[in-house]
């Protein structure tokens, strides 16, 4: 079972940028988050690395900016 991401916003009330529609199936740790998972990038060495990731979404801190990423932005 999963979630479209816009779903996953919803119940979070985070803001979403990218694919509304992307289905999420999985929360994984950021080291291990493949295509249909979401995972959360809070430590600076973490979000240094959202370009390397495989996660189909990730959850970040507002003020992330970083195009062409599904991120959920945590207010």
């Amino acid at each position: 079972m999963g979630f479209k991401l816009s779903e996953i916003a919803d119940v979070l009330g985070c803001r979403i940028e990218g694919d509304p529609d992307k289905y999420i199936e999985f929360i994984s740790p950021f080291e291990s988050a493949g295509e249909n998972h979401i995972t959360y990038a809070g430590k600076p060495a973490f979000i240094e690395k959202i370009p390397e990731s495989k996660a189909g979404a990730i959850i970040v801190p507002e003020k992330i900016e970083i195009p062409g990423r599904n991120l959920l932005k945590a207010t």
